[in-house]
């Protein structure tokens, strides 16, 4: 009796050591690695790896190039690409069970740098960028980072992807957003979702080359929605 009553005055913590089960132990993140929202891990990442009660083990590695990583004393590679953090771990454990290297492994997989998911922006942008997506990323957030449009950009900007075709092979899809709808409606569709991979390219605007005998010679874009006659293009050339 006495022995119960000492259980339930004791904190929830410590309720399960009454009870006869310990909590099972974390095991210690890795240091420096980053704090990054868990996605699918592909070729290429920085990983950290961290085993509990097992030094040896614990460091950080790459992904490499086929999707696969080595750790010490383990004789088989892990396939990591596709796997989120969570089941990463779980695969490792399993490898570390199997060949009777750790009887209950306890790991903690976190990334700490991804590489594998570059977007890229072009064209008639002020400062072309290629960055990783790590989280969402939407459309608007890319241009944003590449210093927005161009005066001379064109009505259209156009957003490259690859995936597997059916018969799976890879083939590219390539949609095309309208600035107007992105910009001036705000529309949310237009505002694509990026994942990694996509190659954003802004194309100029149209162009009118005016030569000869005019105060202005040069290359004037065509502006969308605006006829464009003769006159006006002289007009631009200043006659």
């Amino acid at each position: 009796m006495r022995a119960a009553l000492v259980c339930l005055s004791l904190s929830s913590l410590v309720l399960p050591l009454c009870m006869g089960q310990a909590p099972r132990p974390q095991a210690a993140a890795e240091p420096g690695g980053a704090n990054l929202p868990a996605q699918p891990i592909g070729a290429n990442d920085l990983i950290a790896v961290s085993v509990l009660d097992a030094p040896e083990l614990t460091r950080t590695v790459r992904v490499s190039a086929d999707g696969f990583i080595r750790l010490p004393m383990l004789k088989q590679r892990i396939a990591a690409q596709g796997l989120l953090p969570a089941e990463l771990e779980e695969a490792i454990a399993t490898a570390l069970r199997q060949e009777q290297l750790l009887v209950d492994p306890v790991v903690t997989v976190t990334v700490v740098e991804y590489f594998s998911r570059p977007i890229s922006v072009a064209g008639a942008v002020r400062n072309p960028i290629t960055f990783q997506a790590v989280g969402a990323v939407t459309l608007l957030e890319a241009l944003t980072r590449a210093g927005g449009l161009n005066p001379d950009a064109g009505p259209e900007i156009l957003v490259t992807h690859t995936q597997k075709g059916p018969n799976g092979k890879p083939v590219q899809i390539t949609r095309r957003v309208a600035v107007k709808a992105l910009f001036d409606s705000a529309d949310p569709e237009a505002n694509l979702k990026l994942y990694g991979g996509e190659q954003i390219r802004v194309p100029e605007a149209g162009k009118v080359y005016v030569v000869g005998n005019v105060k202005k010679p040069g290359a004037f874009p065509l502006v969308e929605g605006t006829e464009t006659t003769v006159l006006r293009v002289l007009a631009l050339a200043e006659g």
